[in-house]
């Protein structure tokens, strides 16, 4: 992610070990845990658990399949979501007409046994391009003991050009297990591994984190003229976290418990997007309109067991509850231009409703809540050219967090 992110300033990237988990955030906007305050979008589509309710991403496109990153700052960051840290958009090689049958094969090993193939096929047929690609990464860690993990990552997608329009149909799959191997401790104290003891001893010896997620996105892009576009996108997500880990210890100690907790969370979405946009010219410059509306709807029952063993996959269930996201986005962008300023106002409407019906608790009293947030969201961008090779920017933009899951059930 440093590679990747180097010519971005005001990213603040937090290396961890787990293989898809993406740690960022954008000039000190928050903990960058889990990359909660940006949002991440793949090929324009976002890939966070559920970019409302609970936005963390356990899933990040695989780099070497990618080939850019592009980053949205502030007020522009509004066309795509509330989250107050921007965008950020990993974009795969695009498909061209006719382009040429080509292929890619890549394979890297490393210490404590990593291994990487990064392999891919681009071709057409007529009117069609396609592209399959797959990338795995395994290895076991630098710790002695359980911070093994192996990922498998696919993407197959086809593109149908006909005329003014481009159909597009895309899938994602992918699939990871990932050892918890535990912290290290700053200071001695009682049952803590202290950072410098020994780099490969593991404070927790059992504890997984295993997530799977598969996507199915259609699209289609019409130039309904030479100045204006229609963009429009459905996708469903199905996507599994699940994770075991043994009671007792902290971060940095090591695990005491006889027991463990094991966490099922599922999320079933099915989302739909509509783009327009529009040049102009106004005052002898080109000017840009664009608007949208997204319907963003998720599903997520979760559920908690508690396992016999320090090292179970199943137990006795003790906490099931049923989420639920639904959400109408509607988004308007102007770029005005004058000369070498571009002024860049815009405002997104967000109707959040978040349902939760809890079925089974370890307390006496079940929560149930459904509640519905209006919110308006204005940004304001400016730009000057100084030069071709140099520019000034500022923008001013409100952002929303709402109630994750964790917030209405502590």
């Amino acid at each position: 992610y440093r590679q990747a992110t180097s010519q971005t300033p005001g990213l603040l990237i937090s290396e961890i070990p787990n293989e898809s988990l993406a740690a960022i955030t954008y000039r000190g906007l928050g903990d960058p845990h889990e990359s909660y305050n940006l949002l991440l979008l793949q090929d324009g589509l976002p890939v966070a658990s559920d970019m409302y309710g609970y936005p963390a991403h356990y899933f990040s496109p695989a780099l070497p399949m990618m080939e850019k990153v592009q980053f949205i700052r502030g007020g522009a960051s509004l066309l795509y979501g509330p989250q107050p840290g921007g965008v950020l958009n990993y974009m795969s090689t695009p498909l061209t007409k006719g382009q040429a049958l080509s292929g890619k094969v890549g394979l890297t090993g490393g210490s404590y046994n990593l291994l990487t193939t990064n392999n891919a096929v681009y071709g057409s047929k007529g009117n069609n391009s396609y592209a399959i690609e797959y990338y795995r990464r395994q290895g076991d860690g630098p710790q002695r003991v359980n911070s093994n993990f192996e990922a498998d990552y696919l993407q197959i997608r086809n593109h149908h050009f006909a005329g003014k329009n481009k159909y597009k149909v895309s899938f994602n799959g992918y699939n990871s297990d990932h050892g918890n191997s535990g912290g290290f401790a700053k200071n001695p104290g009682a049952n803590a591994n202290v950072y410098g003891d020994d780099l490969g001893k593991a404070t927790k010896v059992h504890d997984r984190l295993k997530v799977s997620r598969a996507q199915l996105a259609l699209g289609v892009e019409s130039k309904i003229d030479d100045s204006s576009e229609l963009h429009v996108n459905f996708w469903g997500t199905a996507y599994r976290r699940y994770s075991k880990s043994q009671n007792g210890g902290g971060f940095g100690t090591f695990a005491t418990g006889t027991t463990n907790d094991i966490v099922t969370q599922q999320y079933y979405g099915y989302n739909g997007e509509i783009r327009y946009l529009k040049n102009y010219t106004l005052a002898g410059n080109e000017s840009t309109f664009s608007a949208g509306f997204l319907n963003y709807n998720l599903i997520s029952p979760y559920t908690r067991e508690t396992g016999a063993k320090v090292d179970s996959n199943h137990g006795t269930v003790n906490r099931r509850v049923d989420r639920e996201t639904h959400v109408n986005s509607l988004f308007v962008e102007n770029r005005f231009s004058f000369g070498k300023l571009m002024v860049t106002p815009g405002v997104r409407v967000e109707s959040i409703r978040q349902v939760l019906d809890e079925r089974k608790s370890p307390s006496a009293t079940l929560r149930e809540d459904d509640r519905t947030d209006n919110v308006p969201l204005f940004g304001l961008s400016l730009s000057y050219h100084l030069t071709d090779e140099s520019q000034l920017y500022a923008n001013a933009s409100e952002a929303y967090k709402p109630i994750t899951y964790q917030d209405a059930l502590p």
